[in-house]
């Protein structure tokens, strides 16, 4: 499973795809070839792992404080958008 995690990650690298997708495209690759869960309790597991509170509270939590003080919009905004989170 590893072999096939990691020669899949590095040719969708090569291929130049961004990494999110690569590392998508790459755990999914692995879970076909392991088969060591279905693919119907794939999006279950997806869905679990981010369903939990500190996950969500993180871009809940930045956006209530740009909703608080207008002068933080700015700043944390434009920098959000520019993929710095701090």
């Amino acid at each position: 499973m590893a072999t096939i995690l990691l020669i899949t990650f590095l040719i969708a690298l090569f291929l130049g795809l961004p990494v999110f997708l690569t590392m998508c495209i790459a755990a999914l690759f692995a879970f076909i070839e392991s088969g060591s869960i279905a693919m119907t309790m794939l999006p279950q597991q997806i869905f679990a792992g981010i369903n939990s509170f500190p996950v969500m509270a993180i871009p809940l939590f930045i956006q209530q404080i740009e909703e608080v003080d207008p002068r933080v919009e700015g700043r944390y905004c434009r920098s959000i958008r520019r993929g710095r989170y701090f």
